[in-house]
């Protein structure tokens, strides 16, 4: 059980590592293979975590404190760059503007309201303009 415990540990903390690693330009062969193994990293970390996790309970199990430290080090890094992925930002009201994410909800409110109920309501007309531009469909 030791061997599969260590082994599962180094898979989780292996491919872990590479999310911390920075890749710049100029992008070479060598740059190009490291950023494709960690977009990979990148894609499988939450069964990294599930992996890292089975490791930490097989190395209790075995009683091996390398597979435990490993495992726990590859999950706990693994997960914080999940939160990290995770965390609120502005960047899509930077990209589309502050009531993007509004506009299609409020066009189809609007498309089902009268639209004397529309103009009587200034903001929702305003919106629903503005979102109209917005949309070139």
């Amino acid at each position: 059980m030791k061997p599969i415990a260590r082994l599962l540990a180094f898979l989780s903390a292996a491919p872990t590592s590479l999310l911390y690693v920075r890749i710049r330009a100029p992008i070479t062969p060598l740059r190009g293979t490291l950023w494709i193994l960690r977009l990979l990293a990148e894609a499988l970390t939450p069964f990294i975590v599930l992996s890292g996790a089975v490791a930490a309970a097989l190395g209790l199990l075995a009683r091996s404190p390398m597979a435990i430290f490993t495992a726990m080090l590859g999950t706990v890094a693994a997960v914080r760059d999940v939160r990290q992925v995770r965390a609120p930002h502005p960047g899509f009201a930077q990209a589309f503007g502050v009531g993007a994410g509004y506009c299609a909800r409020a066009a189809e409110r609007d498309a089902a309201a009268p639209m004397e109920l529309a103009s009587a309501c200034g903001a929702r007309a305003t919106l629903a303009t503005r979102c109209a531009l917005l949309d070139p469909s």
